[in-house]
């Protein structure tokens, strides 16, 4: 947290942001969503709202942490971002609620992918994987 001074500047938590390319952190709604390691090996999922106890590791509705987070996108209101090992999209409001997976990207029997999101105008564009098709471009319309 700063105030723009040397003297106001401080640590919020001791949490390790990555600081890989395509794990950006993302701002929005009054948060900052970053992947963070944190002692657990594997990034996951976190948030902060710029306070000790505002920042968490964020978990899907199931309870579960979100490993592997990549391209965090803002788009409609939201925080879009894939999850490498699962090669999945998912979306998230910053509320263990309203995180959940939104679509399977490639076929589950392959290996791990990374899938970019790129959002222009009304649309987030991506691509998606299938045995009958293979990858193709997609757009997920903003509400």
């Amino acid at each position: 947290m700063s105030d723009g001074t040397a003297a106001g500047t401080s640590k919020i938590a001791d949490v390790r942001i990555a600081t890989f390319d395509f794990a950006t952190p993302v701002f929005s709604n009054g948060r900052l969503f970053f992947a963070s390691a944190a002692g657990q090996g594997a990034p996951y999922l976190w948030m902060s709202d710029g306070t000790a106890a505002g920042t968490l590791q964020l978990l899907d509705r199931g309870g579960r942490g979100i490993r592997d987070p990549y391209f965090l996108r803002s788009f409609a209101g939201q925080i879009f971002f894939t999850v490498g090992g699962e090669g999945a999209l998912y979306q998230t409001d910053g509320t263990q609620a309203g995180t959940f997976k939104v679509l399977d990207l490639r076929e589950p029997l392959f290996g791990p992918s990374v899938f970019e999101l790129v959002p222009a105008g009304p649309r987030l564009f991506f691509r998606k994987w299938d045995r009958d098709h293979g990858s193709e471009l997609w757009a997920l319309e903003a509400e």
